[in-house]
């Protein structure tokens, strides 16, 4: 039976939202046993598990105002709007039919379907859950297919439905996405704040990219730092999206962000009823911020150019990282372990500081460029949350070479002494690696402020090792395959040589079809089966197959050496005008050389 009712986009991002609806949630709402959905849901509407959210739950969690409950950046009264939302559109028709268990008995995944629907079924995944799925996220950096994405693709393929539309948010997109390039069966992609992929899984599955990447929808909040993360599907659907309640870094990721607000921080619906994700102002698409487009070409420049195995130890670090920067520890803590874990990955780190700095030395960025980088990344935040202080004085006396005043003048910086954090640090290095001046100041500096944090937390990061080390692998780097995302490849290479003709023809000769003339016939005309079973009419005819297959043969040769013979006409034209368009390049270089030689 298919009763089938498409949900819209917007809906399936409101949908996505009860992937996040967890214990926290119900506890915050008063209700001790809210586990979120899980596989005992199976066969109960999304109204029916939402009805515990009655008048004084859903109280509960707009007195909490603005501040976050859960695990994923959306406050008290956003959770009431949503809940309010789901419990009351069509969303509450659907019925719960299958789940993906995860950690802690939270669901990766969940499939609904409306009542009486047997063809068609929906599939929502949640974003990341857990250390062990943050490092799946980094393995996708060099990985073809990773774990996670593997058992989201099962998962599809397990369900007993004929078309089943995915969506999901953050690595939940990620998962939905791959499961869209990979299963026949999925009809249509939602994505919302995905990262992409890696350029071997482009590679591996180009013919179904080629085949279904028209299928993939993926909406991204303008400033968003997840999008960025490898290359998106080519050909797929990228939208920009403008976020609402953003108050600090990681809401820039909140899947509840998508959603249009009013002044007061409440959902606005069209007038269908529907939730709103702002996609255009004024008649036009919205861009992506242009610092996370430094960062997105900046990954993929690095993905283009570097090598498989500095990839693997650079994904190894940031597997670590990642977690630290986005989690709720105080800014003291969260600062000692960023520490620690660059202290025990220097060569990665050193790799990154390194690719970093020669990306914007070839792209012509500056230190602005950097500061809004690191805002973007949010590790500006741990200046403000555990930075330090250290008088000129102190710096002299721990044996800073060129002296302090004289290293903050030259760099505009406080002559009375340094004030800053780990952001701040990584300014310096990449300013000093980008100018190629002398290092022995940056150097010393290093060394002293390695000792002046040891001191403070006892975990030494090696600074100066790693910035001796950086600046050595910057000057090998070269990036040659530019900065552009992969594309999956449209076509096939194939030989139009003289060669390849000479092997067709000689098939088409081999495929000729064997008869017996009539006149090999001719002896036993006086046998009396020789009218009866009209052999020479027979043998007649069999010369005239013969001839027409003969006739065929030749036209087809003929088109051949006429279609290989256009091809390479068409290709020397390619190649005369790729010459004259490099000749041309040429010369406005000698002539931008000369302009500004004088």
């Amino acid at each position: 039976m298919r009763t089938e009712q498409n949900l819209t986009d917007e809906e399936l991002c409101m949908l996505e939202q009860l992937c996040y609806l967890g214990p926290e949630v119900g506890k915050a709402a008063g209700l001790e046993g809210f586990s979120g959905i899980t596989e005992r849901d199976t066969g109960l509407s999304v109204g029916d598990i939402l009805e515990a959210f009655d008048g004084e739950a859903l109280a509960n969690l707009r007195k909490l105002g603005d501040e976050e409950t859960g695990r994923s950046c959306i406050s008290g009264t956003e959770w009431a709007d949503i809940i309010e939302y789901a419990a009351d559109s069509r969303l509450k028709e659907l019925v719960v039919q299958d789940t993906m268990p995860g950690e802690e008995g939270i669901s990766l995944a969940v499939t609904y379907t409306f009542p009486g629907e047997t063809d068609h079924a929906v599939t929502a995944f949640k974003g990341t859950t857990g250390d062990g799925e943050w490092v799946d996220n980094m393995e996708g950096m060099h990985m073809a297919d990773t774990p996670a994405q593997q058992a989201a693709f099962m998962f599809i393929e397990e369900q007993p439905y004929a078309r089943i539309t995915v969506t999901g948010h953050s690595k939940g997109a990620n998962k939905a996405m791959y499961a869209a390039v990979l299963s026949d069966r999925v009809d249509r992609c939602a994505a919302f704040d995905g990262q992409g992929f890696s350029g071997e899984f482009i590679e591996k599955y180009g013919a179904e990219i080629r085949e279904r990447a028209d299928r993939i929808t993926n909406y991204s909040i303008d400033t968003d730092f997840v999008h960025i993360l490898l290359y998106p599907v080519p050909g797929s659907r990228q939208l920009y999206c403008r976020g609402f309640g953003i108050d600090n870094v990681k809401q820039n990721h909140s899947s509840n962000s998508f959603f249009q607000t009013d002044a007061g921080g409440s959902l606005l619906t069209d007038a269908g009823g529907l939730p709103v994700i702002v996609t255009q102002e004024n008649g036009r698409n919205i861009p992506e911020d242009p610092s996370l487009t430094s960062l997105h070409r900046f990954t993929a420049w690095m993905l283009n150019n570097a090598e498989k195995e500095e990839l693997a130890a650079v994904t190894g670090y940031l597997a670590a990282l990642v977690p630290v920067v986005r989690s709720e520890r105080p800014g003291s803590e969260k600062a000692e372990e960023v520490m620690r874990i660059t202290g025990e990955n220097t060569d990665a780190a050193s790799s990154v500081i390194a690719w970093f700095a020669a990306y914007m030395d070839q792209y012509g960025y500056d230190t602005s460029d950097i500061d809004r980088l690191l805002q973007a990344l949010g590790l500006d935040t741990l200046d403000e949350t555990a930075g330090f202080s250290i008088p000129a004085e102190e710096i002299n006396e721990a044996g800073f070479p060129m002296g302090w005043e004289r290293f903050a003048s030259r760099h505009g910086m406080d002559p009375a002494g340094f004030h800053g954090g780990l952001s701040t640090v990584i300014t310096l290095i990449l300013e000093r690696l980008m100018n190629g001046r002398d290092d022995a100041d940056i150097r010393g500096l290093m060394t002293v402020l390695d000792a002046v944090m040891a001191s403070g937390t006892g975990i030494r990061i090696h600074a100066a090792a790693i910035w001796q080390e950086a600046d050595r692998k910057a000057v090998r780097i070269s990036g040659t395959a530019g900065a552009g995302d992969r594309q999956a490849a449209g076509f096939r290479i194939r030989d139009f040589s003289d060669e390849a003709l000479s092997r067709l023809t000689s098939a088409m000769d081999r495929s000729s079809v064997i008869v017996v003339p009539a006149g090999a016939l001719q002896a036993w005309s006086g046998e009396e089966w020789y009218d009866k079973t009209g052999a020479a009419l027979t043998a007649g005819g069999l010369d005239a197959l013969a001839g027409a297959a003969e006739e065929t043969n030749r036209i087809s040769k003929a088109q051949a050496g006429r279609i290989f013979s256009e091809v390479r006409d068409a290709d020397a034209a390619h190649a005369a005008g790729l010459e004259g368009l490099l000749s041309e390049a040429a010369r406005i270089s000698a002539l931008l050389s000369e302009m500004a030689a004088t």
